[in-house]
């Protein structure tokens, strides 16, 4: 049954034809005898016993005493003559009628069984789908060429959630970009309006010594480059989407090395230390440059809120290529969703010092190069970034 339910539909319509071709090649030959045989019975019921005797001698065949009776005017009264006739017409006419209503019927069952409840299916989902009920499943069991239709239908619909999920989410950081850029603006500003009412107020009156005003001056310079770093950073921002994944085969023990070399740089500059380790294959292919940028961004924020070190482990396995930035600082405060929105501080002092970009843009590397980034506290902070080894981002 399952395997029958399962035809396609050209076949599942050639096997409802022949079946009711068959049904109705039977039916139209009872029907053709039934007649005949009541027609028979009508014409008997006008002979006696001899004479039916003497008549079958003559016909031979019972069949043919219809047509001997009608020679040897036999009268039937009103409604024996509209009996006959029918009989007539149904032994003439059932071998047509029959099969053509038998195709008829088997042409509506079809479509009620195999045309109709895909198509009512998928119009429900595409209704729901109008009215953004996104979870309104495509269930439709069967795998002839509709089912096919129903399950892309159902991919369909899931890829439209998803982007429905991402349009929105893009929609909330887009607002919380706007906030952003109009907090990171408002703050340098509110600074160098300050120090210049406070020049405009002091300096005719002789009320500030030089080094204080050297000291306005340096701090009003100070929010300049704040305002600049800002810029490039809305620049970076934007040239986010157009950035494309180029793998090439890499060293991972070149790669190491050179993590290694940056990592000492950044962390000896904080008085910090920091321990790098590579395991796994010994050439993968990836895009080398977006992966050093994903390990800044992690080694940046993991030597910012270290206590003394930090350690870095690269891992080349099968599929992905794992790269892990630990440091022995307090862990993080939120969960992994938070801490790697656009313009996420856990220290408002922190807005002085840096956007908040960091794991933001990790994340969205990581996702470009088939990966994802994974926060956790293992104790202290600890960042996983993994990209898939050989994809490759087509431009758009």
């Amino acid at each position: 049954m399952e395997k029958i339910r399962n035809l396609s539909i050209r076949r599942s319509f050639a096997l409802y034809l022949s079946v009711a071709m068959i049904l109705s090649f039977f039916c139209a030959v009872l029907v053709q005898g039934a007649a005949e045989q009541f027609q028979i019975h009508l014409y008997r019921k006008h002979l006696k016993e001899e004479t039916y005797y003497e008549a079958l001698e003559e016909v031979i065949y019972e069949e043919n005493l219809v047509y001997w009776g009608n020679s040897h005017g036999i009268e039937l009264s009103d409604v024996e003559n509209f009996l006959s006739e029918t009989c007539d017409f149904l032994i003439t006419w059932s071998g047509l009628l029959i099969p053509m209503i038998g195709c008829g019927g088997a042409i509506l069952l079809f479509y009620r069984k195999k045309i109709q409840p895909p198509l009512d299916t998928m119009s429900q989902a595409l209704e729901a789908i109008a009215r953004e009920e996104w979870d309104h499943s495509i269930d439709y069991q069967n795998r002839d060429e509709l089912g096919q239709l129903c399950e892309k239908f159902e991919q369909m619909r899931l890829q439209l959630k998803d982007n429905n999920r991402k349009l929105w989410g893009m929609i909330a950081e887009e607002k919380a970009l706007r906030s952003a850029i109009a907090h990171d603006i408002r703050s340098p500003l509110a600074v160098l309006r300050g120090y210049q009412e406070m020049l405009l107020e002091f300096v005719p009156q002789e009320r500030l010594d030089k080094d204080k005003v050297m000291e306005i001056l340096r701090t009003g310079l100070d929010q300049i480059d704040r305002m600049n770093r800002f810029v490039d950073t809305m620049k970076e921002l934007s040239r986010l989407e157009e950035r494309t994944v180029v793998c090439e085969k890499i060293s991972v023990r070149e790669l190491a090395q050179t993590m290694e070399e940056t990592g000492n740089l950044l962390a000896a500059e904080a008085g910090k230390q920091c321990f790098a380790a590579y395991k796994g294959k010994s050439e993968i292919q990836a895009d080398r440059e977006l992966i050093l940028e994903v390990y800044e961004n992690l080694l940046t924020n993991a030597v910012r809120y270290a206590k003394k070190e930090v350690a870095v482990t690269l891992e080349a396995g099968e599929e992905f290529l794992v790269l892990t930035v630990k440091d022995d600082g307090e862990g993080f405060r939120e969960d992994a969703e938070t801490v790697t929105k656009a313009y996420y501080h856990s220290n408002p002092l922190d807005d002085l010092k840096h956007f908040g970009l960091g794991l933001y843009l990790s994340r969205m590397y990581c996702e470009k190069h088939g990966g994802r980034l994974l926060i956790s506290n293992c104790p202290g902070g600890c960042v996983q970034a993994e990209f898939r080894e050989g994809i490759e981002e087509q431009n758009r």
